[in-house]
């Protein structure tokens, strides 16, 4: 997608909405959709207006840096003070850039509530799972090591249940050198471990 695209998808919505956004602005409503990308032409985007801030959300797949580009300069040539936060929800949790740039991953929920005078207000939550999923992706990690361990400490007590057996028939041949029969039998034995042990 080219970085003019979204811009012209967006002046095209904020054209078609143009009666409502002023209606809007004559009631003091400062909470509404601006862009509603699978009605639109640009399936799983949508752009909301809360208050002074844009949101830009994508549901199915990340947007890339020029298309978050384009989306905050249309919003800054329409309204000039007006930030455009980007929330990347096509993941497990949403992923936002918190203000010390540091990416975040949040929970968030909102409706829409009446007040004591009927005015219409959005409450919404936003609670930060950056710990909880960092403690799971550590958890599996853990896991994924205790299993790794498990396996080799049981491939080392294969190969050390191997090695006892050929020392015992070592020492047994030794004892034995005056038969050469039985020599070559326990030899025959070694070998066989040996194979064993090139399998664990």
């Amino acid at each position: 997608m080219t970085a003019d695209h979204p811009r012209a998808m967006l002046a095209r919505a904020h054209d078609a909405r143009a009666a409502l956004l002023e209606r809007l602005r004559h009631e003091d409503t400062d909470c509404y959709r601006l862009f509603h990308g699978t009605v639109e032409g640009w399936p799983g985007v949508t752009l909301d207006r809360y208050g002074e801030v844009a949101l830009l959300q994508s549901f199915h797949a990340p947007l890339d840096d020029a298309a978050v580009a384009a989306v905050a300069a249309f919003v800054a040539d329409v309204h000039p003070t007006m930030p455009t936060i980007y929330n990347d929800r096509s993941g497990r949790a949403s992923r936002i850039v918190a203000r010390d740039g540091s990416l975040r991953h949040v929970s968030i929920s909102s409706s829409a509530v009446s007040g004591a005078g009927g005015e219409r207000h959005v409450l919404g939550v936003v609670q930060d799972q950056t710990d909880r999923i960092e403690l799971e992706k550590q958890l599996r990690h853990s896991q994924k090591m205790e299993a790794v361990g498990t396996l080799v400490g049981g491939i080392a007590h294969d190969f050390n249940n191997v090695l006892a057996a050929i020392a015992g028939n070592v020492f047994l041949a030794q004892e034995e050198a005056h038969d050469p029969t039985r020599v070559r039998e326990l030899l025959g034995h070694i070998a066989t471990l040996g194979d064993r042990a090139s399998e664990t």
